[in-house]
């Protein structure tokens, strides 16, 4: 009967906090292989970011729960310290915000005329509200006045834009992957953080252990991106030489 009530309590709790879908258990679950003592604590040495090998399926009705804990050994200098998710789509391509983000109140600029696969400019129309300093900007190609492009993940960087006799001339970092089409729109983008930081975003260890978790999805504290289908975790930053210590990392859905 003991037994049996042990058992009982054990599954419950595992109702209570959801059904796990990401553990971290040994060295190969981490894209850097941190070594891993018996206890299941990981051993990294700074500066490091940690993605995990494995993805897990994300249910756009379920609720996502992300925590694990975290501490510092012989740092020479805290930096802020960020944990979360690597959101990608179907084929695995990482979203981030610059594939999502339209700068401010630009609108969407019409291509003049076909620009060639290598090209490094492109001219459009009803783009003059776009800004002269580009900085941290892209271009989101084949656009759609819905955003049903979005996440769009063909962006270039942005170099120059200059207003020139009603249209405008956008000089680009990198040369285009593909060509553009006559009339086909083009949306101004802005970048921003590369991972969604629902555990800890920002803020500092310490030489103590510290736990940090946060929610995702339906019922959490922050959104998945537009066109989620999986997700890895990751863990940037927290201090330059000495090392990071982690434990007992998990993703539970309810």
């Amino acid at each position: 009967m003991k037994k049996f009530l042990l058992l009982l309590c054990a599954v419950m709790a595992t109702v209570l906090s959801g059904a796990e879908v990401f553990r971290a258990q040994g060295r190969g679950d981490w894209d850097g292989r941190p070594e891993v003592d018996a206890e299941g604590v990981f051993t990294a040495t700074f500066p490091r970011r940690l993605i995990s090998m494995k993805s897990f399926k994300v249910d756009p009705a379920k609720t996502y729960t992300i925590s694990g804990e975290f501490r510092v050994q012989d740092c020479d200098k805290l930096q802020p310290f960020f944990f979360g998710f690597v959101p990608k789509t179907a084929d695995g391509q990482r979203i981030s915000a610059v594939n999502l983000r339209q700068f401010g109140k630009s609108s969407l600029g019409k291509v003049v005329a076909d620009v060639p696969a290598g090209a490094k400019e492109v001219v459009l129309l009803d783009a003059q509200n776009w800004p002269s300093n580009p900085k941290g900007l892209f271009l989101a190609v084949n656009a759609k006045a819905d955003k049903s492009d979005l996440p769009n993940m063909d962006v270039v960087p942005v170099r120059s834009i200059k207003n020139e006799n009603g249209k405008t001339v956008v000089t680009l970092q990198t040369p285009l992957k593909k060509a553009l089409a006559k009339d086909s729109f083009i949306r101004l983008h802005s970048g921003g953080a590369s991972f969604i930081y629902t555990g800890k975003n920002g803020g500092y260890l310490s030489e103590e252990w510290q736990k940090f978790s946060g929610t995702i999805g339906a019922k959490g504290q922050w959104k998945w991106y537009p066109g989620t289908d999986n997700a890895s975790v990751v863990i940037v930053g927290g201090g330059n030489n000495g090392i990071i210590q982690l434990r007992n990392i998990t993703v539970t859905e309810e």
